[in-house]
C-alpha cells in the first residue's frame, strides 16, 4: 500500500524522533532561548547533519561499529536495541541533533547523558577480552565509525557539497568532548585512525547477527521495506575492505544500491521537508542577531 506525503512523512519523523511531525519535547527545546551552541548557523556540521543521507549515515554507522568485536559486545550485554530498535534510533538522532543544533548548554547535557548510560557498560567478551563502554580506545571506535558514515552517505547520496577536513574538525569537539582516542581532525587524521582500527576488527557470529537485525529490523510494515532500501545503499557505500566484514547480505547487491539509494534519498528529502530541529535551531539563532 502506497502512502501519501503527509503520511510518509509522519512515518519517518515518527521513527526519528517518536513524534509524527517531528517536534520532539527535545527539538522544540532547541529553539529556546541560548547561544549559538558549539557552530551555529554557516558551519559545516550545520549543513552535513541537515542532509536526508544522514539517515543512510546512521545505518552505515551502527554496521561499521558493529565490526569491533568489542564494541558490539558492549551493545549486545547492556542495550536493548534489539527489542526496541525505534528507541534506539531516536536516542542516536536526538544526540547527534542536540550537538550539533542546540545551545552549549544542551549539546554538554546530551554528552553528559551519554556518559551516565556508559558508566554501569562493563563486562567481558566471550573471549575474555574486557570492556569498557568509557575507554577513549572503544569510544574512538564508536565516533570514527559516524562522523565517517555521516560523511561518506552525504557525499555519494545527499544534495549538500562540503569541506570533508572542515567537517571533521568540527565533528572533533564532539568525539574529544566524550573521551574519545583517535578523534580525527582532517582527512589525513582520517585515513590514520582507519588504520589504526582495522586490525581490531573482526566477523563473529555475534557480528553476523548484529548485521542481519541491521539490515532488516522488526520495523512497522509501512516503513519496513523503505529502510531496506536505505540499509543496501549503506552497505554498499563501504570500502572494500570493510564490505569484506559485513556479516549479513543487504537486499540490494552494491550496483543497483547504490543507484536505488540515491534516488530513495532524493525522495526521502521531499519526503521530510526542512528539518524541524535546523528550523528550531535557525531560529533561535536568528533571535539573537
Amino acid at each position: 500500500m502506497s502512502l501519501s506525503l503527509p503520511s510518509a512523512r509522519a512515518a519517518v519523523r515518527t521513527l526519528l524522533t517518536g513524534h509524527p511531525d517531528g517536534a520532539a519535547p527535545w527539538v522544540r527545546e532547541l529553539g529556546q532561548g541560548g547561544d549559538d551552541g558549539w557552530f551555529g548557523p554557516g558551519s559545516t556540521i550545520w549543513a552535513v547533519h541537515g542532509d536526508a543521507a544522514t539517515l543512510v549515515g546512521g545505518i552505515r554507522a551502527l554496521l561499521v561499529q558493529a565490526m569491533h568485536p568489542t564494541v558490539l559486545a558492549g551493545f549486545d550485554e547492556h542495550s536493548d536495541y534489539r527489542e526496541d530498535p525505534e528507541t534506539r534510533l531516536q536516542r542516536t538522532a536526538a544526540f547527534v541533533t542536540i550537538t550539533t543544533f542546540g545551545t552549549s548548554a544542551q549539546a554538554e547535557a546530551a554528552c553528559e547523558r551519554v556518559r551516565r548510560a556508559h558508566a554501569p557498560v562493563r563486562g567481558t567478551t566471550d573471549s575474555g577480552t574486557p570492556y569498557d563502554a568509557a575507554d577513549p580506545e572503544l569510544l574512538g571506535w564508536v565516533h570514527l565509525a559516524l562522523v565517517d558514515s555521516l560523511a561518506e552517505s552525504v557525499r555519494r547520496f545527499g544534495r549538500t557539497p562540503f569541506d570533508l577536513d572542515s567537517y571533521l574538525a568540527e565533528t572533533a569537539v564532539v568525539g574529544e568532548r566524550l573521551g574519545a582516542a583517535h578523534v580525527p581532525h582532517d582527512s589525513a587524521e582520517l585515513a590514520e585512525a582507519r588504520a589504526h582500527y582495522l586490525p581490531q576488527l573482526a566477523v563473529t557470529a555475534a557480528t553476523r547477527r548484529a548485521h542481519e537485525f541491521l539490515l532488516d529490523p522488526p520495523l512497522p510494515a509501512r516503513i519496513r521495506w523503505p529502510y531496506r532500501v536505505l540499509a543496501s545503499a549503506a552497505a554498499a557505500s563501504l570500502p572494500p575492505d570493510l564490505r569484506m566484514l559485513l556479516g549479513a547480505r543487504p537486499l540490494l547487491p552494491a550496483p543497483a544500491a547504490r543507484v536505488v539509494g540515491g534516488v530513495a534519498t532524493a525522495a526521502l528529502a521531499r519526503v521530510l521537508g526542512p528539518s524541524p530541529a535546523a528550523s528550531a535551531a535557525a531560529r533561535r539563532t536568528a533571535a539573537r542577531r
